[in-house]
């Protein structure tokens, strides 16, 4: 996968996939940071927002550029993203550049589905002259809007520890990527369930539902770029 890989692509449900300028900061001692369930929603129309709780804020934040999704996709980079990258260039062959990290979240459960992104991450932080501070990557993030928060309440606390142990030392923990990694591969009786699920309909309810909401179950096996 490299620059040249570029699709018009988005991603299985409501998302707003523009990259957003985010100014540094000063805020006050024992500021605190809102966080919000399903913040890529945040400019759709007739979508609250729900808070689901808060973290300590730090004293003073540099500008950064902010995406919700999609920012990759498993084999292929979507148009935007080539178009982010592309305007990075300028970054090349200099010194004293910023230090650059990466977050990869995908619905597919499987870590290994994300591997390959960060291997071409690592490649392109070098190409920038940028220290590579890593990558973290999760699966399975697709579902968890629809869990309930004490199915979640792990999760975020991995990605809170791992937050901290980066603002003490400025770099990721090995052992915590690690962890929030979890699966690299789906076990035999996880797979057994998926299929078992596949049969009785259970794996189809989440995405007919979204297709009914739509008005679109009737249109789900059309292929109008065959016509």
């Amino acid at each position: 996968m490299g620059p040249s890989d570029c699709v018009k692509t988005s991603c299985d449900g409501w998302y707003d996939a523009r990259i957003q300028v985010v100014p540094g900061q000063i805020f006050e001692a024992g500021a605190m940071t809102p966080i919000n369930k399903n913040i890529c929603n945040v400019t759709r129309p007739n979508k609250e927002l729900v808070l689901v709780g808060e973290t300590p804020q730090v004293e003073k934040t540099y500008t950064y550029y902010h995406v919700g999704y999609p920012f990759m996709y498993t084999d292929c980079m979507p148009g935007i993203v080539k178009s982010f990258i592309d305007s990075l260039k300028s970054l090349c062959g200099k010194q004293n550049n910023p230090s650059i990290g990466f977050l990869v979240q995908s619905g597919f459960p499987e870590a290994y589905h994300s591997r390959f992104v960060e291997r071409y991450l690592e490649k392109l932080a070098k190409r920038l002259n940028c220290q590579y501070i890593g990558c973290i990557v999760k699966g399975g993030i697709e579902g968890t809007r629809v869990m309930p928060h004490f199915m979640t309440k792990k999760i975020f606390n991995s990605f809170y520890e791992l937050g901290k142990a980066y603002g003490r030392s400025g770099k990721f923990d090995q052992m915590l990527l690690n962890k929030l990694a979890k699966p690299e591969h789906l076990s035999a009786l996880t797979r057994l369930f998926y299929s078992f699920g596949k049969l009785i309909g259970l794996v189809n309810n989440y995405w007919d539902k979204q297709l009914k909401e739509n008005n679109a179950f009737e249109k789900r096996f059309d292929k109008p770029y065959m016509r």
